[in-house]
């Protein structure tokens, strides 16, 4: 409930806008909408459900209206997604308000970095659960490795996030193995560059990204 007190204000504040999501800026938000773009152009007419969705801001820009649907903890957040075309609903991702084999793309971009070490594999346990068999589960997150992203936030450049329970690569591939969901992908953000690998990662990419992108299929 504490990151729902912070984005109900954030809401009321900003609005729809991107300063309502303070993880990000305009460079990383136009790379990740960039690369959803690209990455589910090829899946219109299925159902896509975005976790931790805060105002649409990422999910708005698939084009999709009427397959896409967002949740967030903020019910203020929840009025600006639904303007830019998401059928909404407020909740909790640790425990998903959906039935099981529900939806083929799950999304989760930007919200993992708020759970706990205990939280991260229930909250990956419920995309499993709501995604069908065969389907995509994308999970996009501040890099917990990153020694470039600390440089910055020391350099007042980023938000000053509590590193301690920020994630790595290898925290979420091993969730994933867990519950069988078949990495296909991890892709790397970094201020300069976008780069793409399959499980063979190398140390200075996870050390100099930003943030990471890992895409699985249910197994």
């Amino acid at each position: 409930m504490r990151w729902k007190k912070r984005y109900d204000g954030l809401a009321e504040k900003y609005e729809g806008s991107i300063k309502a999501n303070d993880y990000t800026d305009k460079t990383s938000c136009r790379a990740i909408c960039q690369l959803l773009g690209r990455m589910l152009s090829n899946y219109r007419g299925k159902r896509i459900f975005d976790i931790g969705c805060g105002n649409g801001l990422f999910s708005s820009s698939f084009g999709y209206e009427g397959l896409v649907y967002g949740m967030d903890i903020s019910y203020y957040m929840l009025i600006y997604a639904k303007a830019k075309g998401l059928e909404c609903l407020q909740g909790n991702a640790l425990e998903i308000p959906i039935k099981k084999n529900a939806i083929d793309i799950t999304i989760s971009s930007g919200m993992v970095q708020y759970l706990r070490q205990k939280e991260l594999s229930i909250c990956l346990k419920e995309l499993w659960r709501v995604t069908i068999r065969g389907g995509l589960i994308i999970v996009i997150t501040l890099n917990g490795d990153s020694i470039l992203r600390k440089l910055l936030s020391l350099a007042g450049k980023y938000v000053k996030f509590n590193f301690e329970t920020a994630f790595s690569v290898d925290d979420v591939i091993m969730q994933c193995d867990a519950l069988d969901i078949e990495v296909t992908e991890v892709i790397f953000f970094s201020p300069l560059w976008i780069w793409s690998r399959t499980r063979k990662l190398r140390m200075l990419e996870k050390l100099m990204c930003l943030s990471f992108c890992v895409v699985g299929r249910k197994n």
